[in-house]
């Protein structure tokens, strides 16, 4: 499933009804087919099984992104692209939070189960639909308390599709993550005393 979440652990959209194998980047063509797309001059943040299209942005490859990988090394950021993926992990790091409630909330999800696919797709449209109602009344500051977040997304990621994207659009996604990494470093720079 393709799903997009709020700083509030909720759900603002999701696209479930591809299989398991589907590659993340032809889900989103999908989705991007059936209307979704990102408010004006906005985009959201993906991971690194997406390219850097018009509406999301990701992570640099090849460069230590999460907080376990710097943290387990005992250093800080040595680079711009170091800073821009760890800042990218902390701010994505509600998706994690947000499946870790859903899955807890609804246990249905830990183990197989013999329902149709056609089943299989509005259990999924009705338990985010239900936990973003209990959302509104209850507060999961606790779970938070409670839950790691899932274990990072391995490294043998898939090439994303990019037939349907102009190369003008892909370099213009790239240099605002490249501006913005700019940024960052310069500031954290000046924050250590640096430059």
């Amino acid at each position: 499933m393709l799903a997009v979440v709020d700083f509030d652990i909720s759900f603002t959209y999701v696209l479930a009804r591809w299989e398991g194998s589907a590659h993340d980047g032809r889900v989103l063509q999908d989705a991007v087919h059936r209307g979704f797309t990102a408010p004006e001059g906005r985009y959201y943040l993906a991971d690194a099984g997406y390219a850097n299209k018009a509406i999301t942005l990701s992570p640099y490859r090849g460069v230590r992104y999460h907080l376990r990988e710097i943290s387990a090394v005992g250093r800080t950021p040595e680079t711009k692209q170091e800073l821009f993926n760890f800042r990218h992990s902390s701010i994505r790091n509600v998706v994690e939070r947000t499946f870790g409630v859903w899955k807890r909330r609804w246990r249905i999800f830990d183990r197989p189960h013999e329902f149709s696919v056609a089943v299989q797709v509005k259990l999924v449209y009705a338990l985010v639909a239900v936990h973003n109602f209990t959302n509104s009344f209850y507060s999961v500051e606790e779970d938070y308390e409670c839950f790691e977040p899932a274990q990072a997304e391995g490294t043998d990621v898939l090439k994303p599709d990019l037939s349907e994207e102009s190369s003008a659009t892909l370099q213009e996604m790239d240099s605002r993550r490249e501006a913005i990494a700019d940024e960052l470093w310069r500031s954290y720079c000046i924050a250590r005393g640096g430059i």
